[in-house]
């Protein structure tokens, strides 16, 4: 409020006195009115304070709901599901070499930034766990991309707050999980039809419409069902009259793009190409593609 209307000098009070009227017995209806009006302005600017903090805490509250309530411990959308999703399965059954290992590094590089937001992304390791000498599937990742700071909407949410959770919650976390792997190791199996299945049965790729599977492996399976260490290597076709999980997956990759990046071995042949054409086949996926890593 103005004081230039208080601090005038007036003829029946102090200079300068911005609450001194005269006799109020003499004005009293003069300095009533005068209060009055200042009592008004004052409890505009109360208002008008309590509207300002309440819009701030109502904006606090919006903020943080729209940040959680709609994520789930994965940051996948409770309702629904996530429309993409990517999987990654590295075999470590046999080392890699530098070399290997730093072609690894540029693709995954490559695949973390073409991820979308909303994408799940699992990451599967063909490895050992402890003592044993025999390799399992071990899920190493599995959560969608949230959006980082630059993808926060102002209005709503603070683009800090997202981008401190997406680095926390996914980036530090995924990025952990790949550099830990042991690409050292050497295991007497090397269940890799187990591990396509179980990523094809994952809930949040099996619901997924757009579908891609990137694995890094010599692709040669030494476990129960089949073993392609040695020379002659059955056909596929031989194993239609076997209820094994190398047929448990027909259909289950459907239209999903599977990319092979193949980690080089001796033992590998044209039948062994053959017998994965197959497979993929079988498994009713959109395309595949054998790259050398």
């Amino acid at each position: 409020m103005s004081r230039r209307i208080y601090n005038r000098v007036s003829p029946f009070g102090k200079k300068n006195d911005p609450y001194s009227y005269g006799n109020p017995s003499t004005f009293g209806s003069s300095a009533t009115c005068r209060k009055g009006r200042m009592s008004s302005k004052m409890l505009l600017s109360a208002l008008l304070i309590f509207i300002s903090v309440s819009v701030a805490t109502a904006m606090t509250v919006i903020t943080i709901m729209y940040s959680h309530e709609d994520l789930n411990e994965d940051l996948c959308p409770i309702n629904g599901f996530p429309i993409s999703c990517t999987t990654l399965i590295l075999d470590l059954t046999d080392p890699w070499s530098d070399s290997q290992k730093r072609a690894f590094d540029r693709e995954f590089s490559m695949i973390f930034r073409e991820l979308k937001v909303g994408e799940h992304i699992s990451v599967y390791a063909i490895a050992k766990t402890g003592q044993e000498e025999e390799a399992q599937c071990i899920q190493l990742f599995s959560k969608c991309r949230p959006k980082d700071e630059t993808q926060a909407d102002p209005n709503v949410e603070s683009p800090k707050q997202v981008g401190a959770r997406y680095r926390k919650e996914f980036e530090q976390p995924l990025k952990e999980a790949v550099a830990g792997i042991d690409t050292g190791q050497k295991a007497v199996t090397s269940p890799i039809l187990e591990t396509l299945l179980t990523a094809a049965m994952d809930p949040y790729f099996s619901d997924a419409l757009d579908r891609r599977i990137f694995i890094f492996s010599d692709m040669l399976e030494n476990s129960d069902h089949v073993n392609h260490y040695g020379k002659n290597l059955p056909a596929f076709s031989s194993f239609s009259g076997r209820s094994l999980r190398v047929l448990d997956v027909a259909g289950k990759l459907q239209e999903a793009q599977v990319t092979v990046f193949v980690i080089p071995d001796t033992r590998q042949n044209d039948n062994h190409s053959k017998w994965w054409s197959d497979y993929f086949s079988l498994a009713s996926v959109e395309s595949y593609t054998f790259k050398a890593l």
